[in-house]
């Protein structure tokens, strides 16, 4: 098992309000504080990757089946899929669907419809960099935020491969450590997020029928 660096890593929390110096309430995307312990069984974490890049992928096929409708309004379009699917990331494919919205709403308008796009938008940019962290992480040994901290030093958790330069700092510290815990709550919101777009698209649909 691959071991981390000595000198204790920044924790990760959920910052503080500059004005009011309060501290900033955590929300569902943001990176999860830096764990008292790892992960004894690293089964654990192997799983809660596996689950939540299952979620993730289903909610890519809802926002597939969304750009689908931006195109083909009234009916499933195979060449809309396709040219999605083609798409290697999920920021171009974001970005397609933006395109496609644009171009839909400015000839169809529906205030009530954009609305919901806007914050199906909003919230795959803000899930998709801790997506990210889930698929280019690699299990290893738990590093605590100082050396004094109690815990097994021989747990484990996800944290980013050390050839992630985005997410180690100068030292070569993580900049996240995930637990079977923190991917079980990444599972659950990336399963939500799905539900939204195949709704939208629904509605498109809907739409497009009665006209």
């Amino acid at each position: 098992m691959v071991s981390g660096p000595n000198p204790s890593p920044v924790p990760v929390g959920p910052g503080k309000n500059k004005r009011k110096n309060e501290p900033i309430p955590l929300q569902a995307w943001d990176c999860r504080p830096w764990p008292a312990s790892g992960d004894q069984d690293p089964n654990l974490i192997f799983a809660g990757v596996g689950v939540a890049l299952t979620h993730w992928a289903h909610y890519e096929t809802a926002l597939c089946r969304l750009f689908s409708a931006f195109i083909a309004l009234d009916r499933d379009s195979e060449a809309a899929r396709r040219a999605f699917g083609a798409v290697r990331t999920f920021e171009a494919r974001l970005d397609m669907l933006r395109a496609a919205a644009d171009a839909y709403f400015k000839y169809f308008p529906s205030p009530e419809l954009q609305t919901i796009w806007i914050e199906i938008a909003r919230l795959g940019r803000l899930f998709a960099e801790r997506r990210n962290e889930i698929a280019h992480g690699a299990v290893a040994q738990f590093i605590p935020r100082a050396l004094t901290t109690a815990g097994a030093p021989d747990s484990t958790a996800l944290m980013p491969a050390d050839t992630n330069v985005k997410k180690r700092d100068i030292h070569g510290m993580p900049k996240y450590a995930s637990t079977a815990a923190a991917l079980h709550h990444y599972a659950l919101e990336f399963e939500r997020l799905r539900q939204a777009p195949i709704e939208l698209a629904g509605g498109i649909v809907t739409r497009a029928q009665h006209r």
